[in-house]
């Protein structure tokens, strides 16, 4: 099978799903690295926890949490946060009043932009890269899986993602 043909297909395979876990590690400019889990519901409605820790400051020991639920986001940080918002170790945001609108996935854009998208959708952009070639397997979690790698313009980004967007809305 053929990188496109399998990117294609994995696509396919992921119109169904939804929810799913992620751990990512990262790093944030002039921040530091990252590391954080979470876990998104994407049907019927969005919802997401996550556990975020910054690993350059405190001593990687400060973790703040996020949740999503019912278009409000609460941020958490321990006792540590506490000390510097009054006391509250968590914090409200309506999302419906402070984002003015929904975004993709009615998170009112509070989630982040690789959160919005579903899996099949950042699918769909790698598939029409034209350098798109299998660079690899290994085993995730028991899961055998193959990377691929290719290059997108920005340009093309948008009018796949619409055609994407389009379809999904006319299935569901």
């Amino acid at each position: 099978m053929t990188p496109a043909a399998a990117v294609a297909e994995a696509a396919k395979n992921t119109d169904d799903i939804t929810s799913f876990r992620h751990r990512m590690t990262g790093r944030v400019p002039e921040q530091g690295r990252v590391r954080a889990e979470a876990a998104m519901r994407m049907k019927p409605t969005v919802a997401m926890s996550m556990k975020m820790a910054a690993l350059d400051q405190g001593g990687g020991d400060r973790v703040a949490e996020i949740r999503f639920v019912d278009k409000v986001m609460y941020m958490g940080g321990g006792a540590a946060a506490a000390e510097e918002v009054d006391g509250k170790s968590w914090i409200r945001f309506d999302m419906a009043t402070l984002g003015g609108g929904a975004a993709d996935n009615n998170s009112y854009g509070a989630l982040p932009r690789q959160a919005e998208g579903d899996p099949a959708t950042q699918s769909t952009i790698l598939n029409g890269s034209k350098d798109l070639q299998e660079v690899g397997t290994e085993t995730v979690d028991g899961t055998r899986t193959t990377h691929y790698k290719g290059t997108v313009p920005a340009a093309t980004c948008v009018p796949l993602v619409t055609r994407r967007r389009t379809r999904r809305a006319a299935s569901d």
